[in-house]
């Protein structure tokens, strides 16, 4: 490696500050402050002020990551490689994709401040890679109802919240809602080509902001060998019949969350209902009046946890095969 000096403005230590590390490496300020704080992978030492400084052992470790990561090694595995020195022959064992496990990992309340305010601070900067990086973690180490319960929904709701108060940050939500439905879409696509259990279709009849919802609800089902096709929100109910004809479909979730729709909701179900004969699920409770009349319909209403949503699922589905 070049000399540093020649390139880099050094501190009257011989150590360099972030910012600099951070421009001639590519690698944002927040990711380097997560990798050492999440992974271990280096120690800066601090200034009198306690901004951190890094040696020139520790912008090489930063290379040897980046190197790792460009040959495919997920973040969470490189601490491990590094410390362990893995030949180039291990590295294929490395390489498997954890993202579609399933994960019961829950996250701690101090790692959710932490995830939180590093996902704040790459949404205030635009910062995909940050984003990248952060979400791949939390894809391959956590639960997917704590990932989306305790940490994504309450960050979109304060970005809309904060968009409200000021319309200037009406683009920040924006990149994140954006940001989700690139990350999460291709994830569930991916895995759903893949998988070779039952055909379910998603379909919302919420609004136009319930995408993100619906992709997170979709990925626990995929982890449990379902191909899952969404159809997006705002689908007219009575595409239902052929939507299950044309695509073989074993059943159809409907994701709402809306309760002023309902009556609406139930009028159309019960008119395609008598129609088919794959079972029709949906999510979250209705008020009473139209939970009773949705069931006597056929509607199978699936409670919150997971788990019991893929078993629920499973067991209706095999009693029409």
């Amino acid at each position: 490696m070049k000399n540093l000096d020649s390139i880099l403005p050094v501190s009257d230590e011989g150590l360099y500050p972030i910012r600099t590390v951070s421009e001639i490496s590519g690698v944002n300020s927040i990711t380097l402050r997560a990798w050492e704080r999440r992974y271990d992978l280096f120690k800066p030492k601090r200034s009198a002020k306690g901004h951190r400084l890094y040696s020139e052992k520790d912008i090489q470790r930063i290379q040897e990551v980046l190197a790792l990561l460009a040959k495919g090694v997920s973040i969470g595995r490189v601490a491990k490689v590094l410390k362990e020195n893995y030949s180039e022959s291990d590295l294929p064992d490395l390489l498997t994709d954890n993202t579609n496990k399933v994960n019961t990992k829950e996250l701690t309340e101090s790692q959710l401040t932490d995830y939180i305010n590093d996902i704040l601070k790459c949404v205030s900067s635009y910062d995909v890679l940050g984003l990248e990086s952060i979400h791949h973690e939390l894809l391959s180490n956590y639960s997917i109802e704590s990932i989306s319960t305790k940490l994504i929904s309450p960050i979109l709701i304060e970005l809309a919240d904060n968009a409200k108060r000021l319309s200037s940050l009406t683009s920040e939500y924006s990149f994140y809602r954006t940001f989700l439905l690139f990350r999460l879409g291709g994830l569930c696509l991916k895995t759903s080509i893949h998988n070779t259990g039952s055909k379910i279709l998603l379909m919302g009849v919420d609004n136009e902001h319930c995408e993100v919802d619906m992709l997170l609800f979709a990925l626990p089902l995929l982890q449990q060998g379902f191909e899952v096709v969404t159809l997006g929100c705002n689908i007219t109910i009575d595409s239902i019949p052929k939507s299950l004809l044309s695509s073989n479909a074993k059943g159809l979730v409907i994701y709402t969350s809306l309760s002023e729709s309902d009556n609406k909701i139930s009028m159309a179900l019960n008119e395609v209902i008598n129609k088919i004969n794959n079972p029709i699920f949906m999510t979250y409770q209705r008020p009473m009046l139209q939970t009773k009349s949705l069931m006597e319909s056929g509607v199978i209403f699936l409670p919150k946890d997971t788990s019991l949503q893929t078993n629920i699922i499973n067991k209706n589905i095999n009693k029409t095969t």
